[in-house]
């Protein structure tokens, strides 16, 4: 069974990104990015939802409901940084 930190590991390798970018990109440190990755630790709702945002990513594809990685927003460019603005400021835990 494929866990949400093994779906998040193969969108950060998708889009080539090493463990620190994509820590500084969600907002979390490398460590918890790790935990994340090798299932020891589950990411906050928070997380998952900076995580779907930046990557525009489905939810079900993260929980393993769906094989489709993508999704498709129809915002345009003053949407998207609404969307962005209210992401950064969820707490992360």
């Amino acid at each position: 069974m494929i866990n949400v930190g093994e779906r998040m590991k193969y969108i950060r390798r998708k889009y080539n990104l090493t463990q620190k970018q994509l820590a500084k990109q969600v907002g979390v440190s490398v460590s918890a990015i790790s935990a994340y990755e090798t299932g020891k630790y589950d990411p906050s709702c928070a997380v998952l939802i900076r995580f779907i945002c930046i990557f525009d990513v489905s939810a079900d594809f993260l929980l393993g409901l769906s094989e489709r990685d993508a999704i498709i927003l129809h915002l345009d460019k003053n949407e998207r940084n609404v969307l962005n603005k209210l992401v950064s400021i969820l707490p992360v835990k």
